[in-house]
């Protein structure tokens, strides 16, 4: 059974409550979204800004981010990968391919690679790509829904949300987590369907590359419990962190974690115990987060709910590690929403 249905349902078909099974990373909502602006920084466009962009996506030393963009037109749906600068300029689509939709984007560790994941008529695969959007390749498996890829530290593997093509003898199948090398050889799955009927979704690699998190529910019930757990990239060490908790996001120095709870984001010592509150819901949720490179920001999506009007809006925001200086650096479009960031890397 679904959960909550979200206006993303239109394009990616259905969701599990608690865990995000499918992708983008777009929490439940109404049909509507608010018009108005998200913040002061109103993303900016045009032959100025690509001009600006080099082969790795942008100027070196420059701070800058890649996401997921949802364009919703009046008959369709378009989602596709943007850059953005982090204070909110210099915002440019990087792909642009008809007739596939295109999410989930992460940088490799040296930035010159970025992975996401394309749906097109035969499903989801992982592709891998330039920061300009040139020398696209497929990683995963034809005829295997493959999301939300995250790379280990030396850029040689991925892990990722998948869930094969094949029923059961018995029962139900739910997407798990994966391991793949980033040549598209040996694939292999970390979670089994019998733990984590509920799914297992929105893995993270730590920096020393000895432990993957991610969120997951033992039971398909609609309103099951999500936790964050780990594992070994071997599938040994299974362990869970945090209760009621998703979207994990380890920090660049390994030694905490960022998570979501309730429409807030939240910090974790590598252990599980919480450290901190970042962000305090009022009509508003909070979602995949990313770290900057050098660890003083958080950067994550943002669903912004006004009850009287019946309208939601998402739009990026960054907030200090230690809950200060928020901003939202893209604007509240009714027609484009902004998730799923990630900072590239050195930046």
């Amino acid at each position: 059974m679904c959960g909550r249905l979200r206006k993303t349902e239109l394009a990616f078909g259905c969701r599990l409550s608690g865990v995000d099974i499918s992708t983008p990373r777009l929490r439940a909502g109404l049909t509507v979204v608010l018009v108005g602006t998200c913040g002061a920084a109103a993303a900016q466009t045009g032959g100025r800004a690509h001009a600006e962009m080099t082969a790795r996506g942008g100027a070196s030393g420059e701070r800058l981010l890649v996401f997921g963009g949802v364009r919703w037109g009046t008959s369709s749906v378009t989602p596709r990968i943007y850059l953005i600068r982090a204070d909110g300029t210099g915002m440019r689509r990087i792909t642009d391919a008809r007739n596939v939709e295109d999410v989930d984007p992460a940088w490799r560790p040296d930035g010159r690679r970025i992975a996401f994941a394309r749906r097109n008529a035969l499903g989801w695969r992982l592709y891998v790509m330039n920061p300009d959007g040139r020398r696209l390749r497929a990683i995963s498996p034809v005829l295997s829904d493959a999301v939300a890829p995250a790379w280990s530290p030396d850029g040689r593997q991925l892990a990722f949300q998948w869930l094969p093509r094949r029923l059961p003898a018995r029962g139900s199948l739910s997407q798990q987590i994966a391991v793949i090398d980033a040549n598209g050889k040996r694939l292999r799955t970390l979670t089994k369907n019998a733990t984590f009927r509920g799914g297992a979704a929105h893995p993270a690699w730590s920096p020393d590359g000895k432990t993957i998190l991610f969120s997951a529910r033992k039971s398909l019930a609609e309103n099951a419990r999500a936790d964050v757990w780990s594992v070994r990239p071997s599938g040994r060490g299974l362990h869970r962190l945090i209760v009621n908790a998703t979207d994990p996001a380890w920090s660049p120095s390994g030694r905490e974690f960022a998570f979501s709870r309730r429409g807030d984001l939240y910090t974790a010592a590598s252990g599980g115990r919480i450290l901190r509150r970042l962000t305090h819901g009022h009509y508003a949720d909070s979602a995949a987060p990313a770290w900057s490179p050098d660890g003083s920001e958080i950067a994550y999506d943002t669903t912004h709910y006004d009850k009287q009007a019946q309208a939601q809006s998402e739009c990026l925001t960054v907030i200090g590690a230690d809950g200060s200086r928020r901003r939202e650096i893209t604007s509240r479009d009714p027609d484009f929403w902004a998730t799923s960031p990630d900072w590239r890397p050195g930046a």
